[in-house]
């Protein structure tokens, strides 16, 4: 189940805007193994963007290592959800999505 974590956001009607924006651009990437927007969270951390930065700032994390989630699929994913939460920023805003992979036999994971 990836975390999708944004920072450096607009305004909490931009975060309510973008989210679902996100979970499409993901559920659109063809990700083996995400099928549903269920199995995929989007947080907002940090605080509103800062001052004199136009840069929103996208990690994927904890998408599980999985032979069949190549490098070109990672790179479609970043792809996809930047182009969409683009679309929601204002002219002079830029983009940057970090797609971090997760190996649940190497680092630790708990779901109840």
């Amino acid at each position: 189940m990836p975390i999708i974590r944004v920072e450096n956001w607009l305004s909490v009607e931009w975060k309510y805007r973008v989210a679902p924006e996100i979970l499409q651009a993901c559920m659109s990437a063809r990700v083996p193994g995400i099928d549903h927007e269920r199995k995929v969270t989007v947080v907002f951390g940090g605080e509103i963007i800062l001052r004199n930065n136009n840069v929103v700032v996208v990690f994927v994390e904890g998408l599980f290592t999985r032979r069949e989630r190549t490098k070109k699929v990672r790179d479609r994913l970043a792809r996809m959800i930047g182009d969409a939460v683009r679309t929601q920023l204002p002219d002079g805003y830029h983009v940057e999505v970090l797609v971090q992979r997760f190996d649940p036999r190497v680092e630790s994971f708990y779901e109840v």
